[in-house]
């Protein structure tokens, strides 16, 4: 492979849940000394970046008849902001920072699953300028994906609470079908701003050590021993 012209800055590994994200995480961690869970935000960022949010929302929040963003999902719009900010901040040394739950994750449950405000004009302004500003940011998006019951079986397994946890066949596949389709159209978005092309994997049958070597030589990334 040709090495790249500059060192990537950020990763995000998207996916339904089940699909192995934290599982490939700590894969490629484990191989790549220079990754980085994402990049450091919180503490007083929420209040400036949330009442800035709040300020943007509440006209079309007013005369949507629903609730108006709940704190899980006003603190996504501040994570998804306040992330790029870090990522800009970012030096081309090697450091690589990869998302899992990051900010394609957060547009898309803010979209599938966030109450009507999210149909305002107002929102698809900010959702479709966050989209054009991670296309300029992301190096590389790796998404994940298992047949359904796969999925529902690991996240059975799964010690942590999840929504779809315990729930019926028909009920789990209408959840995944339902983010399927927001990532699939987030995606297409993210391409038609620039963004890379989705690196594709079926995480049923390949181990993730082998997804973590492959992903990392697309890449360009160097693994211990390797250099």
């Amino acid at each position: 492979m040709t090495a790249r012209a500059r060192p990537p800055r950020a990763l995000e590994l998207v996916g339904p849940a089940g699909s192995g994200k934290s599982t490939l995480y700590r894969a490629l961690a484990a191989r790549c000394p220079a990754i980085t869970p994402g990049v450091p935000f919180g503490g007083l960022g929420h209040l400036r970046l949330g009442l800035r949010h709040a300020a943007l929302l509440l006209p079309a929040w007013l005369t949507s008849r629903d609730r108006f963003l709940d704190e899980k999902e006003l603190r996504s719009l501040n994570y998804v902001a306040g992330w790029a900010d870090g990522v800009e901040r970012l030096p081309r040394d090697g450091t690589l920072a990869v998302f899992d739950h990051g900010p394609l994750f957060r547009i898309v449950r803010l979209r599938a699953f966030g109450p009507r405000l999210v149909e305002s004009p107002a929102f698809r302004r900010w959702s479709e300028a966050a989209v054009r500003r991670w296309a300029r940011l992301l190096d590389a998006v790796v998404c994940l994906d298992a047949p359904d019951a796969l999925l529902a079986e690991r996240i059975d397994a799964r010690a942590e609470r999840h929504r779809m946890k315990g729930g019926g066949a028909g009920e789990t596949q209408r959840f995944l079908a339902r983010y399927r389709a927001a990532y699939e159209a987030l995606l297409a978005e993210l391409i038609a701003a620039g963004g890379p092309e989705p690196i594709r994997v079926d995480t049923r049958g390949e181990a993730p050590e082998r997804i973590a070597e492959r992903v990392l030589a697309q890449l360009g990334v160097p693994e211990v021993g390797k250099r």
